[in-house]
């Protein structure tokens, strides 16, 4: 009994599909043949009133500028306004720096997470110590004293090196994940 019930259902279905394929089918062979459905609504006359366009008409502005805001660049009140023919002396042209008004130069700030220290490996032949680091996505193998760059290995502790880069020194650990 039940087999009948499936069978039945199979036959259902396979009607079902082909309905559909069929469907489709025609649809697509309808798009492909170019017949337009417009052939049998006669079409309106468009009224179209054609503008004279001049390029070479002056149109007036409307827009007003209004200029009460300060002086965006800061201007020097200690240079007087120029006329054209008017000459400064070069005192006031070139400012002395005294020495209390020179700024200090500040080391730049060095973002040290760029290097990586992933541990070290051991040359058999030559029994030196390299460390592996990687710097910028780039990996290096150093032995103290060696530079890449910028990069100087100072010091290989194992656990840590020390490196020089850009003239300042830093210790970085190991970081066994990267």
């Amino acid at each position: 009994m039940a087999a009948k019930k499936n069978k039945a259902l199979v036959y259902v279905l396979v009607i079902l599909v082909a309905v559909i394929w069929g469907i489709i089918i025609y649809k697509v062979v309808a798009a492909l043949s170019g017949d337009d459905d417009t052939a049998f609504y006669p079409a309106a006359p468009v009224a179209r009133q054609k503008v004279a366009l001049n390029d070479y008409a002056w149109s007036r502005d409307t827009a007003t500028l209004t200029l009460n805001y300060p002086d965006p660049f800061g201007a020097d009140k200690t240079i007087p306004a120029l006329k054209d023919t008017q000459q400064i002396p070069l005192k006031k042209l070139i400012q002395v720096q005294t020495p209390s008004a020179r700024t200090t130069v500040r080391k730049p700030v060095i973002n040290w997470n760029i290097i990586r220290y992933s541990g070290f490996i051991r040359n058999p032949h030559s029994k030196k110590l390299l460390a592996l680091i990687t710097m910028n996505g780039k990996s290096l193998m150093l032995s103290e004293g060696e530079t890449a760059g910028e990069l100087k290995l100072l010091k290989n502790l194992r656990d840590s090196i020390k490196v020089s880069y850009h003239q300042q020194t830093a210790f970085i650990p190991v970081n066994p994940g990267s």
